[in-house]
This record gives C-alpha cells, sequence and structure tokens, in this order.
C-alpha cells in the first residue's frame, strides 16, 4: 500500500474509530435525553433557503458562532461525510451527516466530538414552503447531558438552554445571511 493511500486508510480507520466510539462512551448513561428546538418563518423560497442551510459545509456562512468549516472525511451532502467546525477561540467539535435529502430538503446530523457540556447529540434541519411562497427552517436537536467531569451549574436546564441559544443563534441570523 502507497503511502497516499495508507494516509487515506488511517484517517478513514480514525474517523471510524470515533464514530463506533462516540454513542457508545456514555451509551450506559442515566441521564435523560433531552430536546431543544426552533425555527424561523423567512420570505425566501425553501430553495433558496435549503442552497444555504443544506450545504452542510456552510454553517458558518449562516451561524455567528461557527468561524470556519473543514472536512476531514467523505463528501459535502454525502452521508458519513464528517466536518469539522471551529467555534473559535481554540475551541472546535466534530460531526459527521448521517442524512441528506434535496428533494425533501432535511439534513440530520450527529456530533462526534464537543467541548459543550452533553453528548449523544443529534440534529435535523428541516426547510418547508409556507402558503406565500416564503419558507419555514426548523432546527431540532435530541441529547444528553454530559453525566461527570462537567462544571456546577450544567444541569438538564442549563445544557438544553445552552443548546437552545446555539439554535437560537443560527435562525436569528439566517434572513441576514440571506440578505432578507
Amino acid at each position: 500500500m502507497n503511502k497516499t493511500r495508507f494516509g487515506a486508510f488511517a484517517r478513514t480507520c480514525a474517523v471510524a474509530f470515533a464514530v463506533a466510539t462516540a454513542g457508545t462512551a456514555y451509551a450506559a448513561d442515566s441521564t435523560p435525553m433531552l430536546h431543544a428546538e426552533g425555527s424561523v418563518e423567512l420570505k425566501e423560497s425553501p430553495d433558496r433557503v435549503w442552497a444555504v442551510v443544506g450545504d452542510f459545509l456552510g454553517i458558518h456562512r449562516w451561524h455567528p458562532g461557527i468561524k470556519g468549516t473543514t472536512l476531514l472525511e467523505g463528501e459535502n451532502k454525502r452521508p458519513l461525510a464528517v466536518r469539522q467546525l471551529d467555534l473559535g477561540e481554540g475551541q472546535w467539535l466534530i460531526s459527521e451527516l448521517l442524512e441528506w435529502d434535496g428533494q425533501r430538503r432535511t439534513l440530520r446530523y450527529r456530533i462526534l466530538k464537543s467541548p459543550l457540556p452533553f453528548v449523544n447529540y443529534v440534529a435535523t434541519y428541516a426547510v418547508s414552503a409556507t402558503p406565500n411562497g416564503g419558507s419555514v427552517f426548523t432546527w431540532k436537536a435530541d441529547f444528553r447531558r454530559r453525566p461527570s467531569g462537567v462544571e456546577a451549574g450544567t444541569d438538564d436546564a442549563a445544557v438544553v438552554g445552552l443548546v437552545k441559544s446555539v439554535i437560537d443563534g443560527g435562525i436569528g441570523n439566517l434572513p441576514k445571511a440571506l440578505g432578507e
């Protein structure tokens, strides 16, 4: 096996290991499944909104909390793509695309590694049409609070509040990113 192929193989194995172990680290966790969501009605057509939010590598273009996005593995808009999000101040998280459906305008992803106080995070984006020709963007997330090693003040309600603030930050900035 040449060096280029071995390097690609090694990266694939590393990502596969991260994927395989990400959900199992807290599988026996007794913390409850938590949920946060938000939505925003937009003047833009569903196709226009989907062109922005459906780009798995483009979240930094519409979410003010994301400074940049790097593809680590796979292809954009294809299941099993893995991205790294730069949160600024030396912090980042890694997420994997689970589903992408351009016709239904939905995508589902999970976070594999994060500095935030939650685990088992899986989220869905959906864009739907409104009767007036506009659209609604919805972001839903299910997750668990990290059970140990967290700072005081990160009870279930605080973790839900944190995730809700991340969602609200994105959906609140979306009209501006679309030029509305």
